[in-house]
């Protein structure tokens, strides 16, 4: 993960590792440091919850541009079961009855 953080918080950055930009407020500045978005990457990552886990990549895909990337991928990387990736496709081809998941119609090439 540490290396995922590292490319994509360089072409982010601009290859800086470091606050790039002072007109930027200290609060953002601070988030772009790849040792602290790495520590707190970390932390997410090591929770025993899986649904507290997933809350929280979510929450931190949507805090800022930095985090979104890293927190997708990490989201994503893990799934149990095929129900997240049908949630994708077009809704016309799928239905959820309680927590039973089902196929609507045959999938084609056209939507």
């Amino acid at each position: 993960m540490h290396n995922l953080l590292t490319s994509r918080g360089a072409q982010r950055t601009g290859g800086q590792s470091g606050p790039a930009n002072p007109a930027l407020p200290a609060s953002t500045r601070c988030m772009i440091i790849l040792k602290l978005q790495w520590k707190i990457f970390q932390m997410v990552d090591d929770t025993e919850s899986e649904f507290s886990r997933s809350q929280t990549l979510l929450a931190l895909a949507l805090t800022c541009k930095s985090f979104t990337g890293p927190a997708l991928d990490l989201l994503w990387r893990e799934l149990y079961g095929f129900a997240p990736l049908i949630r994708c496709l077009p809704q016309s081809l799928w239905k959820q009855d309680n927590l039973k998941l089902e196929f609507e119609r045959t999938m084609t090439s056209e939507i």
